[in-house]
């Protein structure tokens, strides 16, 4: 708080006067001196305004000193006093011992029109802030270190916070903690692989990971091969035999559509077996076992090896570029359709991609300890990626958005939730809605004339392929490839996301021109159906203002609060538990 950074200051002074004037004594007695008293605070040459406190302050501990102003009067007694000061040129007297001292200050009116701020900075524990008449709409935003007990109080307002809760939402996949071998020679592979030609019919083994419980051994899995095509080899696990139809035609879908559109939006992917596609595997555990919709395997870059004691153990290595899938069924609402599992093929694609370009291709150039990215971000790339590539609505990506809608503040978009999940729905759908911003800022994307499924660059491709070629991870990456620090791109998106709310500016969508399904991840869009799936995608939530009341904010996180009114200036003191925090609530007129 800024009076106690001032009134600490003040202290060392005393005791710096106290030793140069004489007052600490040790086995000498020393004559009394008389102290020069001085006005620290205020000072004439600062700037005041009438919308916050003034702080009244003597260079000596002293509880007697009068305070007055020339225009409104007698201020009060003592150290570190605060008031706020009408507007005008103040003549400030300190009164203490019969000596007065004087200062001119002069405080400004400030005008607030529509479309302004009102920020209140909450680094300090509490802060004092007078809020003129008007309508608004307050937000409070937490970066790095969230914020606890955030609680406004005043003697005019009453509040209720409501009460809110975190779902549970279930994840398209999961992140497979790969072990970091020895990385497979492209040459090697290209090889081998190029000895034998695959045909339909064709069947091999596949080692394949339990989603349900990733750490046990991996299964053998039969497979037979029902698709090639230039970009897909498409196995079905042997003995489900009445899926062949709907695979064949989840495969056409993502030979046209997501195949060339993931390539062109984020690049290429380590083409690992030389074959000069992406294998495809659809096994019916992943069904059984409920978790997840399919997944990539980062293990599958590296080579094979199944001894226990080796500092390469990888036993559930196909040493391959290959993707794991659901079985598709035929119902347009299931996790399982084909619309979600062409998309599900985007998101997993997307993650074998991002993990060549940022991991893999360095260290196969030799910086074995080349990162992976961590996985907020990760997520975040590739639900973007299914929206980007047509699948926002049937695949369910929207969902995740809406679960982030649901409670902005209960989800730090790079670290855990409010449950202390290290993944989940709501920051999936957080992650894809601020990434999806700064796509768009950045100019965004449109299609070809002479081919519509392909995407042309405005801007946006540019910086999701900047972001993924930089070998800079995490949340300062984002704004290492943007170009602006990522705190202030953050802050400029809960900015928008404040100002825009329902009825003030419309949420336009922007179709793809095959698809017909919104690319846009955006609040408010209101209610979409596509392919017999329909889904409402609502505004933010807004809570009440925590008027005698208090709310937590995880950290990179924000809570809408709503419209609220003051027919009269409101005198607030906002305050909360958290040291060092870093966050502000602020009051936008409208």
């Amino acid at each position: 708080m800024l009076v106690s950074r001032l009134c600490k200051t003040r202290t060392g002074l005393a005791i710096a006067a106290c030793l140069s004037f004489g007052f600490l004594s040790c086995s000498v007695p020393q004559e009394p001196v008389s102290v020069a008293y001085q006005i620290m605070c205020p000072v004439t040459d600062w700037k005041y305004f009438d919308d916050e406190p003034v702080i009244f302050d003597l260079n000596v501990d002293a509880g007697g000193v009068k305070w007055d102003s020339s225009i409104d009067g007698p201020i009060g007694f003592g150290n570190c006093v605060t008031k706020y000061l009408s507007p005008g040129t103040h003549v400030i007297t300190a009164t203490l011992d019969g000596i007065e001292l004087t200062r001119d200050i002069t405080v400004t009116h400030r005008e607030y029109a529509i479309g302004d701020e009102i920020s209140v900075s909450l680094n300090g524990e509490r802060v004092d802030r007078r809020i003129p008449a008007n309508s608004y709409y307050p937000y409070a935003v937490s970066c790095g270190l969230g914020m606890s007990g955030l609680r406004i109080s005043s003697t005019t307002l009453m509040g209720n916070q409501n009460l809110r809760n975190t779902s549970l939402e279930p994840l398209r996949d999961f992140r497979v903690h790969y072990r970091a071998g020895n990385p497979v020679s492209r040459n090697d592979r290209a090889v081998t692989r190029a000895i034998k030609m695959r045909a339909l019919g064709d069947t091999r083994a596949f080692r394949v990971l339990n989603t349900a419980r990733q750490y046990d051994d991996p299964k053998s899995v039969t497979a037979s091969l029902v698709y090639i095509s230039d970009g897909v080899y498409a196995w079905s696990e042997v003995g489900t035999d009445e899926t062949t139809d709907a695979i064949k035609s989840v495969c056409a879908e993502v030979d046209k559509i997501v195949v060339p559109r993931v390539r062109s939006i984020w690049g290429e992917w380590g083409d690992i077996d030389g074959n000069g596609r992406i294998d495809v595997l659809f096994v019916k555990s992943i069904n059984d076992e409920g978790v997840a919709i399919g997944f990539f395997n980062p293990s599958d870059f590296f080579a094979y090896d199944a001894d226990v004691n080796s500092q390469s153990y990888n036993p559930t290595s196909n040493e391959m570029d290959i993707l794991y899938l659901a079985m598709p069924v035929d119902d347009p609402t299931s996790s399982y359709s084909r619309k979600s599992i062409a998309a599900t093929v985007a998101h997993e694609l997307t993650h074998a991609v991002n993990f060549t370009r940022k991991t893999w291709n360095r260290q196969i150039a030799g910086n074995l300890n080349a990162p992976q990215e961590e996985l907020f971000l990760d997520e975040g790339w590739s639900h973007l990626s299914e929206s980007l590539c047509g699948y926002g609505v049937s695949g369910g990506n929207l969902k995740f958005l809406n679960a982030y809608l649901a409670d902005t503040s209960r989800f730090s978009l790079c670290g855990k939730n409010a449950l202390g999940q290290d993944d989940s729905a709501g920051r999936r759908g957080g992650m894809a809605l601020f990434l999806y911003w700064l796509f768009q800022r950045k100019g965004g994307m449109a299609w070809s004339d002479v081919d519509s499924v392909m995407p042309v660059d405005k801007g946006g491709i540019g910086f999701l392929k900047a972001m993924t070629a930089s070998s800079s991870i995490g949340w300062e990456g984002i704004g290492a490839a943007y170009g602006e620090t990522t705190r202030a791109l953050y802050l400029d998106f809960v900015k928008d996301m404040n100002s825009n709310r329902p009825g003030n500016v419309p949420t336009e969508r922007v179709l793809d021109p095959i698809t017909d399904e919104p690319i846009t991840i955006a609040q408010d869009m209101g209610s979409i159906t596509v392919n017999g799936v329909s889904i409402d995608i609502s505004p933010a939530k807004s809570f009440s203002v925590p008027i005698d009341a208090s709310v937590d904010l995880m950290p990179w996180s924000f809570m809408l609060f709503s419209p609220i009114t003051f027919s009269d200036s409101q005198d607030l003191s906002v305050s909360h538990f958290t040291s060092d925090a870093d966050g502000f609530i602020s009051f936008l007129v409208y």
